[in-house]
């Protein structure tokens, strides 16, 4: 994120880029997955570049205005079964399939107004939570269907956490 548009792979077939779209799920309260969105939150402000974090809750004009501002950001969501069902909401439709655009960083905009916003090369990454029920409940088939889910990294536990190690004093 650093390093913006910068860090691509070239193929043959045209730059990927390293926008990185990540969706931790699991249980509430037993995986710690808000500690973890404070650890990320934390790790901007150490390494000088809180500058980078966009609003988490946002339409699609105010990420197109955000980014126009500021090509390069990162999403921290602490709850991601809304931005996933974002299209059931009149203000909030068009949402994913913007996301969806700018995960390729071509160049992106809108007309708002009269008035073109623009983002020539926008470097976008969103990390986010959410629990089993919330993404079952919030995803369409149309989700995956237009590839917005596709170009999202899931990340699930493997085993329920060690609640029974709790030290005795």
């Amino acid at each position: 994120m650093a390093v913006g548009p910068g860090a691509r792979l070239r193929m043959s077939f045209g730059d990927v880029h390293g926008n990185l779209y990540a969706a931790i799920i699991g249980e509430s309260s037993a995986f710690y997955k808000t500690t973890a969105m404070r650890q990320v939150r934390g790790l901007l402000v150490r390494a000088a570049l809180p500058h980078y974090l966009l609003q988490p809750q946002f339409t699609s004009e105010g990420l197109t205005k955000a980014l126009s501002e500021q090509a390069t950001g990162l999403i921290l969501r602490d709850e991601l079964s809304t931005l996933f069902a974002s299209h059931r909401q009149k203000y909030s439709q068009f949402v994913k399939s913007d996301l969806t655009a700018i995960f390729d960083g071509d160049p992106f905009g809108k007309l708002k107004a009269g008035e073109v916003q623009r983002v020539n090369k926008p470097y976008l990454s969103t990390l986010g939570t959410t629990t089993p029920d919330g993404i079952y409940n919030s995803i369409t088939g149309d989700g995956w269907r237009a590839g917005f889910l596709a170009r999202w990294l899931f990340a699930l536990p493997d085993s329920l956490p060690g609640l029974t190690a709790i030290p005795v004093c």
